[in-house]
């Protein structure tokens, strides 16, 4: 496989333009470059970035916890039951 030099600052604005924040993308941007000395394969970071959620699977697991909460409506309902 094709070695290529591992470009933290770039790896970084990447990381933070996908919605990661900057403190965050940057501590991954130089972990990541502290393994093999900075130089990884493709298939290495592919390996690497595969168990992390995808927004479309965090998006799933949010609407999955909320659609059990009460909505505003339903609130307010309870709320005229009760004092009524």
């Amino acid at each position: 496989m094709n070695a290529a030099a591992f470009d933290t600052l770039r790896t970084a604005r990447d990381l933070e333009a996908a919605g990661i924040e900057r403190a965050q993308a940057e501590a991954i941007a130089t972990a990541i470059g502290h393994g093999n000395d900075g130089i990884f394969t493709k298939d290495a970071i592919a390996a690497a970035v595969a168990p992390l959620a995808s927004k479309a699977d965090l998006r799933v697991a949010i609407a999955a916890a909320v659609a059990p909460l009460a909505s505003n409506a339903d609130l307010r309902a309870a709320i005229a039951a009760a004092v009524a």
